[in-house]
C-alpha cells in the first residue's frame, strides 16, 4: 500500500511540475527562413494547445519557437497572459508568406491584444529581436513545407 501512496504522489507531483515549469511533449518541425535559418518549432494544433501556447514558461532559446496552425486564415489575435518574456509574433498566410511581425511584450494587469494587419493561417512566436536579426518582415517567405496536417 505505501508503494502505491508513493507511487501516486510523485505521479502527481511530475504533472505539477510539468505542467508548471514548461515542460512540453508538443511535436516540433522545422521552418525555413530566407536567410537559410531554421527554427525548431513546437506546433500547436489543437484549440487547448493554442490557448496554452507559451504560458508558463522560463522563456524560449535562440532558434527555438512555436507554430500556431488554425484551420483557416483570419486576424488572429495574439495576448501574453503568463507569458513572462518578450517574444516575436510573425504572423504567416496560407502561401507561406509573413503578412505581419511584431515584438510583444509581457503583460502585468493589462494583457492587450496583438492583432495582425492582414489575416494568416500560422502565427510563429519567437524570442523577442529574432525578426530583425534576420530580416523578417511583410512578404517574406517561410518554408512550413515540414507540417502535414
Amino acid at each position: 500500500m505505501l508503494k502505491w501512496v508513493t507511487l501516486s504522489t510523485f505521479i502527481v507531483f511530475f504533472c505539477f511540475v510539468a505542467t508548471t515549469w514548461g515542460y512540453s511533449s508538443l511535436p516540433t518541425i522545422e521552418i525555413g527562413l530566407k536567410d537559410g535559418t531554421t527554427v525548431t518549432a513546437e506546433l500547436a494544433v489543437t484549440k487547448h494547445e493554442r490557448q496554452r501556447g507559451l504560458m508558463y514558461r522560463d522563456g524560449l532559446r535562440s532558434g527555438e519557437g512555436m507554430l500556431f496552425v488554425f484551420n483557416e486564415e483570419d486576424r488572429y489575435p495574439v495576448w501574453m497572459k503568463n507569458v513572462d518574456f518578450p517574444i516575436d509574433i510573425i504572423w504567416i498566410n496560407s502561401d507561406f508568406r509573413v503578412v505581419d511581425a511584431q515584438t510583444a511584450a509581457p503583460c502585468t494587469d493589462y494583457c492587450r491584444n496583438y492583432l495582425p494587419e492582414y489575416p494568416a493561417m500560422y502565427v510563429l512566436e519567437v524570442p523577442s529581436g529574432f525578426a530583425d536579426a534576420h530580416g523578417i518582415e511583410t512578404g517574406s517567405p517561410v518554408d512550413i513545407s515540414a507540417y502535414n496536417g
